[in-house]
């Protein structure tokens, strides 16, 4: 038979067992987070160093287009505006009569003149200039 002190030491030698079993549980699967831990930084290092490598190419390829195309516009001339037509003649002589005037050509010069016969403007017929 056993006695009383030997069932009380045996149950805490297996206590101290299944502690010492639980410790070496634990230690193992912390080595195993670790192992996990140790694998996945490099790879997360890796996309995160990807991503700004990616950033910093996209950045210099917009800047140089955006310096390319600055130059290009600069070299390029400016847009000119067409010019509008002068009234030929026929065009004056029928706008005149349309607000009571006439026209009278002399000499190349094309006078304005309203109901009365008083000259009120005049155009050169070969300088395509100004009006007076």
């Amino acid at each position: 038979m056993t006695t009383r002190t030997e069932i009380r030491a045996r149950a805490y030698t297996e206590a101290a067992r299944l502690e010492a079993d639980a410790r070496r549980y634990e230690a193992s699967q912390e080595t195993i987070r670790a192992g996990i831990m140790a694998a996945t930084i490099p790879w997360i290092a890796l996309i995160i160093m990807g991503g700004i490598v990616a950033a910093i190419v996209v950045w210099w390829q917009g800047k140089i287009w955006h310096t390319r195309t600055t130059m290009l516009l600069a070299q390029q001339p400016r847009p000119q505006l067409p010019r509008p037509r002068q009234p030929g003649l026929a065009d004056l002589m029928l706008l005149a009569q349309q607000q009571g005037y006439q026209i009278e050509i002399e000499d190349q010069t094309a006078y304005l003149l309203d109901a009365s016969g008083r000259r009120v403007g005049q155009r050169s017929l070969t300088d395509k200039g100004t009006n007076s």
